[in-house]
């Protein structure tokens, strides 16, 4: 499965899911730098948590795209039935071209 491979200081974790996204986030607030890689799995409706750290001006972060075989556990899983895919452009647009019939525009 594809996925993303996180290297921070030498530590790797590997994260994908079947469908849904991934997140990598570095902050700035108040003179500290934080890195966050989370995720959300459509299909199985979890939010997930691999990596929450400071990160300091000398390290070193890589994040690569690749064929992932084995994920990292996640620190947090979270369920949330309220996760949902969001639509393709295809649907947006039958809706949208449906609501203009609707109103006689089109």
């Amino acid at each position: 499965m594809k996925g993303l491979e996180i290297s921070h200081n030498m530590d790797k974790t590997e994260a994908c899911v079947k469908e849904g996204t991934i997140t990598v986030l570095i902050s700035y607030y108040e003179d500290q730098a934080h890195l966050s890689i989370t995720g959300i799995d459509y299909n199985q409706q979890q939010m997930y948590s691999w990596r929450d750290a400071m990160v300091n001006k000398d390290d070193k972060i890589e994040v690569s795209f690749k064929e992932i075989e084995q994920i990292s556990i996640p620190n947090k899983i979270r369920d949330d039935r309220f996760i949902k895919a969001p639509k393709s452009k295809l649907e947006l647009y039958k809706e949208l071209e449906n609501s203009l019939k609707e109103r006689k525009l089109i």
